[in-house]
């Protein structure tokens, strides 16, 4: 009977010495890194050559009018215009996938 109480006096002295111990909380690390996004330079917009267009009234009726080479102008400021604008819609919608 002695046995058995000093074994339940020990074991109950064992536990609450563990139990009334507050556990130590890990350390926690935390590392804050910040990541700069590359965002490439997008293409300045091209400059437009100047070409004429007349205004012509035929019959009550307006018409423009344009000789060949200021339609060529145009034609090349207009291609020059797609070009940029395409090329820059590609680049922003490679930053969207990204």
């Amino acid at each position: 009977m002695k046995l058995t109480s000093l074994i339940a006096v020990s074991t109950a002295l064992v536990f609450s010495g563990c139990f009334g111990k507050k556990c130590p909380e890990p350390e926690v690390i935390t590392k804050i890194e910040y990541i700069k996004p590359v965002i490439p330079t997008l293409q300045p917009k091209p400059n437009a050559e100047k070409y004429t267009v007349k205004l012509m009234k035929i019959d009550n009726n307006d018409l423009y009018v344009i000789d060949k080479h200021s339609a060529s102008i145009m034609s090349s400021n207009w291609e020059s215009y797609k070009i940029w604008a395409e090329t820059n819609f590609n680049i922003l919608k490679s930053l969207k996938k990204d």
